[in-house]
């Protein structure tokens, strides 16, 4: 089964979805091309270019990016790779329909709720195949089973990674007060709330190194409940693909395991090897703070 047809088959589940949402994704464009970016393309005019924007802000998940960048991995292809700048105010799919990417990394449950307004996104990598999104409560807030998250205040973000938590609340028949989160997990560890979304990736292991005991932490991972819906992948447009048929054109992962592997469009795994990230975990610091 390949990536449309599955996208296809998530179409009902993502319109039940809607029904239990009350959260609106950002919609904020940043149209204008930065100064450096503009300078890169022109400097970089041999090249093939793509305009490359991870869902959020620089962090460790896209090392392998900026390792392939720092180690020319990509220009020794033919490629100008022009990693954006991601986060709230740069809205992937937006972004992508607006012209102003080429590709872009977003959740499976985004791309599915979105691609129903123009049908026109390809999938071109989905490099994980299980979700790491979680609910945590504290046990010192009386949350030590899933029916002690009745009656009480759970924090979620004002994305579409909410919609998993809203299914979830509506299977178990929960009754909780929501309250929208940012970015931070201050209100989480300040007793404001009592249970909240997290990414086991990273939010789960800020509450762990700000103080808190596993031990001390109930958690649900979506994955093992029934609610596996994938996280991040490559997107783009058809338009994209129709115009670049007759290349081989390489594409950079994202996650940090596969970020030093390249992705032909015609889908074959070229592995400048991921372990050169294992390898040199070090040397991948200055470039992801570069990328801030």
């Amino acid at each position: 089964m390949n990536n449309r047809q599955i996208i296809y088959l998530l179409i009902p589940l993502m319109i039940a979805i809607f029904f239990f949402t009350s959260c609106k994704q950002e919609t904020n464009v940043q149209p204008d091309i930065p100064e450096a970016e503009a300078a890169n393309t022109a400097q970089n005019s041999s090249l093939f270019t793509i305009r490359y924007r991870p869902v959020w802000t620089a962090q460790a998940e896209f090392a392998g990016v900026y390792m392939a960048q720092k180690k020319g991995f990509y220009q020794n292809k033919g490629l100008n790779v022009i990693i954006q700048p991601g986060g709230i105010k740069y809205p992937p799919y937006e972004n992508l329909q607006l012209g102003h990417s080429d590709i872009v990394q977003m959740s499976l449950i985004t791309a599915v709720k979105r691609d129903a307004e123009n049908g026109n996104l390809i999938n071109l990598a989905q490099i994980t195949q299980r979700t790491s999104l979680m609910l945590v409560g504290k046990k010192s807030r009386g949350i030590n089973s899933i029916p002690d998250f009745e009656g009480k205040r759970i924090g979620l973000w004002k994305t579409d990674d909410r919609l998993l938590s809203l299914i979830f609340l509506q299977q178990n028949k929960l009754n909780m007060d929501i309250v929208d989160l940012d970015i931070t997990i201050n209100l989480f560890l300040k007793d404001g709330i009592d249970v909240m979304n997290v990414m086991r990736y990273n939010e789960y292991h800020q509450i762990i190194q700000a103080g808190i005991d596993p031990e001390d932490l109930f958690s649900v991972a979506f994955a093992d409940i029934g609610l596996n819906v994938a996280d991040n992948g490559l997107y783009t447009l058809v338009n994209f693909i129709l115009n670049i048929r007759n290349n081989v054109v390489i594409l950079p992962l994202p996650q940090f395991r596969a970020g030093c592997m390249l992705l032909t469009i015609r889908k074959k795994l070229s592995p400048l090897s991921w372990k050169l990230c294992i390898n040199t975990i070090f040397q991948l610091i200055d470039p992801i703070k570069n990328g801030c």
